[in-house]
């Protein structure tokens, strides 16, 4: 059985242009979000042996600050194809993994994140959305990363950034974490 936790960016910087939207870095917010994505998955024992991630600057900051919050690191793959692809390079990126990884954690963008997850989700549900520093988790039902589609896919858990604020709260106090 495999699993795969997949997490959308958190906050970053108004979108000036197209040019410079690689280069987008979080803005305060984004990193407490991503922080408290960490410690959520930390106290829920979530542990991925691996990260897939874009290489945009906002990705690539968000991940750091989950490090933080989680307190550790894994294992990291950069793609600048997660930028710029589509659900179905985030497929193709995913089954081409190592089969000694069971779990993985993918941080990325809309809309591709979104597309990924109805698939995974065999398009059953209608008006999906993926809010920034959300995390959906899934058990996959194949022994390979190759063997993944949408009817292996189950959900475990789907939490909003709104969500993990609230569950967190019982574990940190207000500007605890050290940005």
């Amino acid at each position: 059985m495999k699993r795969i936790f997949l997490i959308r960016h958190a906050s970053a910087e108004p979108r000036e242009n197209r040019d410079e939207d690689f280069s987008r870095a979080l803005v305060e917010k984004g990193k407490e979000e991503a922080f408290r994505v960490g410690c959520l998955m930390n106290n829920l024992g979530i542990k991925p042996e691996l990260a897939v991630v874009s290489s945009a600057k906002r990705v690539k900051q968000t991940l750091a600050f989950i490090f933080k919050g989680y307190g550790g690191t894994i294992k990291t793959v950069e793609y600048k194809r997660l930028f710029y692809g589509s659900d179905r390079d985030y497929l193709d990126i995913i089954r081409e993994q190592n089969d000694t990884v069971d779990a993985i954690l993918l941080v990325g963008h809309n809309p591709s994140m979104r597309d990924l997850v109805n698939f995974l989700m065999n398009g059953s549900v209608v008006n999906l959305t993926f809010p920034k520093a959300s995390l959906y988790a899934f058990e996959l039902n194949c022994e390979t990363w190759e063997g993944l589609t949408g009817d292996v896919a189950a959900l475990k858990l789907f939490l909003r950034r709104q969500d993990i604020k609230t569950l967190n709260s019982e574990y940190l106090q207000p500007n605890e974490y050290n940005l």
